[in-house]
């Protein structure tokens, strides 16, 4: 529908059409991936799953550069068989086009910042802030000293 109808598909009378069909779609979609078991993940999904910042980012910018260049390069299409191809030759290139700069920004602009993020883990896990102080945030601002007052509830009115 988008390949031949274009904006309108989505804007016009056949968004009532459209926008059921794209839900449908990315629902049946979501269901095959989390019926795998967690070992069966096929890696090119995981790996899109990583890039996936990057294919928000990019996928506006890329869809009107190829739009851009089809519309000034090749004839106005004519047909629906011809608006389909048009269409789907668009969407491939500018799929393409958003995959490869999203490899490229994790590549060699995430991925730095993920290595420079993980020097700040901590060493030891960390555990709930509240969990051996009866669950009061007052207790937090004691001073250290009175340790003995942290391993009992805090209890109001008293």
């Amino acid at each position: 529908m988008l390949f031949i109808l274009g904006p309108s598909a989505y804007h016009g009378p056949w968004s009532i059409v459209f926008y059921p069909v794209a839900a449908l779609a990315c629902g049946s979609i979501l269901l095959s991936v989390y019926r795998q078991t967690t070992g069966t993940h096929r890696r090119w999904l995981v790996y899109l799953g990583q890039i996936s910042y990057g294919l928000f980012v990019f996928h506006t910018l890329a869809i009107q550069l190829v739009q851009g260049i089809f519309v000034a390069v090749l004839p106005s299409p004519q047909g629906m068989s011809f608006k389909a191809a048009f269409g789907f030759g668009q969407m491939s290139v500018a799929l393409a086009l958003t995959t490869a700069t999203a490899m490229l920004s994790y590549r060699f602009f995430e991925e730095p910042f993920l290595r420079y993020k993980a020097m700040f883990r901590p060493t030891k896990p960390s555990q709930p802030a509240f969990e051996r102080l009866g669950g009061s945030p007052a207790v937090v601002l004691l001073p250290k000293e009175r340790t003995d007052l942290m391993a009992q509830p805090v209890v109001p009115g008293r």
